[in-house]
Protein backbone atom coordinates (compact mmCIF):
# COMPACT_ATOMS: atom_id res chain seq x y z
CA UNK A 1 0.00 0.00 0.00
CA UNK A 2 2.81 2.38 0.82
CA UNK A 3 4.25 1.77 -2.66
CA UNK A 4 0.99 2.82 -4.33
CA UNK A 5 0.85 5.91 -2.15
CA UNK A 6 4.40 6.75 -3.25
CA UNK A 7 3.35 6.33 -6.89
CA UNK A 8 0.42 8.68 -6.36
CA UNK A 9 2.74 11.29 -4.89
CA UNK A 10 5.17 10.82 -7.79
CA UNK A 11 2.42 11.65 -10.30
CA UNK A 12 1.22 14.61 -8.29
CA UNK A 13 -1.68 13.20 -6.29
CA UNK A 14 -2.18 13.08 -2.56
CA UNK A 15 -1.43 9.85 -0.66
CA UNK A 16 -4.85 10.07 1.00
CA UNK A 17 -6.62 9.32 -2.30
CA UNK A 18 -6.02 5.59 -1.88
CA UNK A 19 -6.64 3.28 1.03
CA UNK A 20 -7.15 -0.43 1.40
CA UNK A 21 -9.26 -2.21 3.98
CA UNK A 22 -10.39 -5.76 4.36
CA UNK A 23 -14.09 -6.16 5.00
CA UNK A 24 -16.17 -9.32 5.01
CA UNK A 25 -19.64 -9.49 3.52
CA UNK A 26 -21.00 -9.54 7.08
CA UNK A 27 -19.49 -6.12 7.87
CA UNK A 28 -21.84 -3.84 5.99
CA UNK A 29 -21.77 -1.15 8.66
CA UNK A 30 -17.97 -1.12 8.65
CA UNK A 31 -17.92 -0.81 4.86
CA UNK A 32 -20.41 2.04 5.02
CA UNK A 33 -18.25 3.84 7.58
CA UNK A 34 -15.16 3.38 5.41
CA UNK A 35 -16.96 4.61 2.29
CA UNK A 36 -18.23 7.69 4.14
CA UNK A 37 -14.73 8.46 5.47
CA UNK A 38 -13.20 8.12 1.99
CA UNK A 39 -15.92 10.31 0.48
CA UNK A 40 -15.24 12.99 3.09
CA UNK A 41 -11.48 12.76 2.50
CA UNK A 42 -11.81 13.07 -1.29
CA UNK A 43 -14.25 15.97 -1.00
CA UNK A 44 -11.83 17.73 1.36
CA UNK A 45 -8.94 17.21 -1.09
CA UNK A 46 -11.00 18.52 -4.00
CA UNK A 47 -10.64 17.66 -7.68
CA UNK A 48 -7.46 15.84 -8.60
CA UNK A 49 -4.70 17.75 -10.32
CA UNK A 50 -4.64 15.07 -13.00
CA UNK A 51 -8.27 15.73 -13.85
CA UNK A 52 -7.58 19.45 -14.14
CA UNK A 53 -4.54 18.72 -16.34
CA UNK A 54 -6.68 16.46 -18.55
CA UNK A 55 -9.24 19.24 -19.03
CA UNK A 56 -6.52 21.69 -20.08
CA UNK A 57 -4.85 19.15 -22.39
CA UNK A 58 -8.19 18.32 -24.03
CA UNK A 59 -8.97 22.00 -24.60
CA UNK A 60 -5.51 22.58 -26.09
CA UNK A 61 -5.86 19.57 -28.40
CA UNK A 62 -9.30 20.75 -29.53
CA UNK A 63 -8.02 24.27 -30.23
CA UNK A 64 -5.08 22.87 -32.20
CA UNK A 65 -7.37 20.63 -34.28
CA UNK A 66 -9.73 23.55 -34.97
CA UNK A 67 -6.83 25.77 -36.04
CA UNK A 68 -5.56 23.03 -38.35
CA UNK A 69 -9.04 22.62 -39.87
CA UNK A 70 -9.34 26.39 -40.41
CA UNK A 71 -5.92 26.49 -42.07
CA UNK A 72 -6.84 23.60 -44.35
CA UNK A 73 -10.19 25.22 -45.22
CA UNK A 74 -8.51 28.55 -46.07
CA UNK A 75 -5.99 26.79 -48.37
CA UNK A 76 -8.77 25.06 -50.31
CA UNK A 77 -10.50 28.36 -51.16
Amino acid sequence: MAYLQDVLEAIGLERERIRMIFVSAAEGARFQQFATEMDNTIRKLGPSKLHQHQIVATAEAKAKAEAKARKKASKSK
